[in-house]
């Protein structure tokens, strides 16, 4: 029904409230000094700031790393402690409520030992006491020790209230009564008990499924859904995908033709055996059908009375005659029968609740076998409704949903988030993280982050070297009249002009004599 740790986390204090855990008290919460005299804080451990109590002790939740705990000083008041209002509760059926207690005053101390006292009422203004129970004195020990305590109850009415009521020794009121509560819970007993509800035992069935194997997975699934569907083989076939090779499209469609051919021979075969089934029992009521008629025949004949008297002497009534009803036993289901006053061959059927019919054959019982698709147990209501009772792991009317616990992804670093029961896991894809949450960075990863930095840390630089290379070069030509480059500048057109040359023609082979 419900379960209260108090949580956990790496904070002494906790910020959580009461009301994170639906119940209320009387005394008042600190959120970062020790707890006085009617006041409470949710911790991790038991404060060392005094010496007479458990110093670092922890909470009793095994599983809860840096769990808190309820830890109250109750000093002289007479108050509640805790008070827890639940609903919707089955009338008649056993419910146990239990937590553990443990004093966190060390052996000798001089102080009053705490005691509980457990209340269950009735949600009325009456408030009818249902049950009630108390821890007596919760014993100092050389180390803090928890004990459970509990009653178990039938409820009244559908709404109760649980209480948690300190019985305070008047003596003493400066020192004492100072304790530690923590895995409160309430659950359904599994039978009448008078005290603690046995514990529970489960069966519990992880499935994992490794990354790798999703795909298969996926495209089993897909034929399946096809199969399903009763598509023909040719459906199938324009389906798959194009990128496929040739090979692997005719061995997945003969994988499919062969599943296909499987599933129909599976379904001839049961509505053969089913058919079958139906023709025996037909049979079967045609024979006793007439053996009925028979046996009826055969009563009505007072010569066969003395012999059935000596045959069958538990089965004749006072007056020497044959009571049919404790012969053939015709009502179902825990039926009674009932012999007709004026024929004793004659009968009726008086049904168990849930059953009708000539011979109780009919179930309308609100819980079936079936009910709640065996994930939880069926319990039946006063207005003739149902309620499933789910398991962990399991919710919905019929216990027919599996609860998700990732419904909420916190999952870091693109990690997929697996739902197992009661739990989840993150699925860190490669080795580049690590940690619940996929939240640890891999050496890997941040060296090739802090390389990938620095060279955009360099090109930066660079760029802005050049800019304000540019830009220094433009202020001392045009701002101050200096222009480093133009020596180098006026050299380079020197030794690009080139030199002026004077031609003169040179006749070679000239002739002595000018031509006639």
């Amino acid at each position: 029904m419900f379960l209260i740790t108090f949580g956990n986390g790496s904070s002494t204090y906790s910020n959580k409230t009461p009301s994170d855990f639906n119940f209320t008290t009387n005394h008042t919460q600190n959120l970062q000094i020790s707890p006085g005299h009617g006041r409470f804080g949710l911790i991790n451990k038991v404060p060392g700031n005094f010496s007479a109590w458990h110093s670092d002790s922890l909470d009793h939740t095994p599983t809860d790393d840096d769990g808190h705990m309820f830890l109250v000083d109750v000093g002289h008041r007479n108050d509640q402690i805790f008070n827890y209002k639940i609903n919707n509760l089955c009338i008649g059926l056993r419910y146990g409520f239990s937590a553990y207690f443990a004093n966190i005053f060390k052996a000798g101390c001089n102080a009053p030992e705490p005691d509980v006292r457990l209340e269950v009422r009735a949600a009325k203004e009456d408030g009818d006491l249902i049950a009630s129970k108390s821890t007596g004195d919760i014993p100092q020990c050389n180390n803090m020790t928890w004990s459970k305590h509990g009653i178990s109850f039938s409820p009244t009415s559908s709404s109760v209230v649980i209480l948690m009521l300190s019985n305070v020794n008047q003596s003493y009121q400066d020192l004492g009564n100072d304790l530690a509560i923590d895995d409160i819970e309430l659950r359904v007993c599994s039978g009448n008990h008078s005290g603690l509800c046995p514990p529970k035992i489960k069966e519990i069935s992880v499935f994992t499924w490794k990354l790798r194997e999703l795909p298969k997975l996926l495209e089993i699934l897909l034929i399946f859904e096809q199969l399903q569907q009763q598509q023909r083989p040719e459906q199938i076939q324009q389906q798959l995908p194009q990128q496929q090779q040739p090979q692997q499209q005719q061995l997945l469609l003969l994988l499919l033709l062969l599943l296909l051919r499987r599933r129909r021979r599976r379904r001839r075969r049961r509505r053969r055996r089913r058919r079958r089934r139906q023709l025996q029992l037909q049979q079967l009521l045609r024979r006793r059908r007439r053996q009925l008629q028979q046996l009826q025949q055969l009563l009505r004949r007072p010569l066969l009375q003395p012999a059935l008297l000596r045959l069958l002497p538990n089965k004749v009534s006072s007056q020497g005659k044959v009571i049919l009803c404790d012969l053939t036993q015709p009502c179902r289901n825990n039926g009674t029968c009932t012999t007709h006053l004026n024929d004793i061959n004659q009968y009726t059927c008086l049904c168990s609740r849930g059953f009708n019919g000539t011979h109780c054959e009919f179930d309308h019982r609100p819980c079936k076998p079936q009910t709640c698709l065996g994930h939880g147990e069926c319990k039946e209501t006063p207005d003739l409704s149902f309620v499933c009772l789910c398991h962990d792991g399991w919710t919905g009317i019929h216990c027919q949903s599996r609860i998700d616990n990732c419904r909420h992804d916190t999952c870091e670093n693109d990690g997929v988030c697996r739902s197992i029961l009661l739990n989840y896991t993150c699925e860190c894809l490669g080795d580049s993280y690590s940690g619940r949450h996929c939240e640890i960075t891999s050496m890997k990863i941040t060296i090739l982050k802090i390389v990938s930095k620095s060279f955009a840390y360099i090109a930066i630089i660079a760029m802005i070297s050049v800019a304000m290379f540019i830009v220094i070069m433009d202020i001392l030509k045009y701002c101050f009249g200096i222009d480093p480059t133009r020596d180098d500048l006026e050299r380079i057109r020197r030794e690009k002009r080139k030199s002026r040359a004077t031609q003169r023609l040179v006749y070679v082979d000239a002739p002595l004599q000018p031509f006639t």
